[in-house]
């Protein structure tokens, strides 16, 4: 009778721990973002260059 109460109560008591660990572990997500890979390309973080055309009036001002 001991041994029997004694396996439900650590199966009960492993079934608890199991569920207390696995919403720990879904409120730690929760609050810190999901741990998904981001593949968004961050173009924001580079400096954009554009090339500047020089016209033949330009050259012609450079050259007097």
């Amino acid at each position: 009778m001991i041994n029997y109460l004694m396996k439900k109560f650590k199966k009960t008591l492993r079934r608890i721990l199991f569920i207390s660990l696995v919403m720990l572990a879904a409120a730690g997500a929760g609050m810190f973002g999901a741990i998904i890979p981001n593949y968004r390309r961050q173009d924001d973080l580079t400096t954009k260059i554009e090339m500047v055309e020089e016209t033949t009036e330009s050259r012609k001002e450079e050259r007097e």
